[in-house]
Parts: C-alpha cells; structure tokens; sequence
C-alpha cells in the first residue's frame, strides 16, 4: 500500500468522499432544524436559565450547547472556498443551539439578510411549515 492510500482508497477519493458527507450532513441537518424551528420563535422572548432546574433540563441544556458549537465549528469549516456544503445556515443553526448573550440579536442580523430568509422561508413553506415571523 502507497503512503497515499488508506484501507485500500486513495488520499484524493477519501477527501472527496468526506467532503461530499459533510455537504450532505449539512444540509439534512439543515433542513430539519429550520422545518421543526417555531414560526414565533424570534418573536417571543428568549427562555433564560431557571432555577431548581431539573438533572434533565440540566442534561438537554449541556447536549444542546455541544451540539451548537459542534455545528458552528462545522460550519465555519463549510464556509471555507472549495468546501462543499452550507456554511451561513449551518453557523446560523448552531447559534440557535447555543447559550450566549447577545445571540438572538446576532441571528436576527444574520436572519433579516434577504436571502437567507428567503430560503429558509422556501425550505418551510415546502414542507408545510409557516414562514418564520420576525421582530
């Protein structure tokens, strides 16, 4: 085996093929957070941490948080040129994900660029959801 190759694959078909997974990745993910995101969601006030919160409340919070720096992280990757995949609307999912102050005003910005609310809305509308309703 040449010392390009890895399990019998050559470098080149492996970075395609990961590429090509992440893109796919990606835009599943994608589609399933902004089609299950509530239409009033920017529209009502965010939900701060509670006190006496619940072990499970606790655990969903932790689990949601590294899941949003996970997609962040993948999408600040997929936002790199040649890189397939889309990486606004992945960073985007992945704020909506994480605790931060400040990050309902950031994803409103990012929100209110034409076309990314144009898509989403698209995306929601294809799949019998109502547009997303801003402030």
């Amino acid at each position: 085996m040449g010392s390009t190759e890895a399990a019998g694959m050559p470098l080149p078909v492996m970075i395609a093929l990961i590429s090509v997974g992440a893109a796919l990745l990606s835009a599943v993910l994608t589609i399933a957070v902004f089609v299950l995101l509530p239409a009033d969601h920017f529209t009502k006030p965010p939900s701060w941490r509670r006190s006496g919160a619940s072990i499970g409340t606790i655990a969903v919070a932790v689990v949601r948080n590294l899941a949003g720096w996970l997609l962040i992280v993948l999408g600040i990757v997929l936002s790199v040129p040649g890189i397939p995949g889309q990486g606004l609307l992945t960073i985007l999912m992945g704020l909506l994900l994480v605790d931060l102050p400040g990050k309902r005003k950031l994803e409103l910005r990012i929100l209110r660029t034409r076309r990314v609310l144009s898509f989403i809305n698209r995306l929601r509308v294809r799949f019998r959801r109502a547009p997303l309703a801003l402030p």
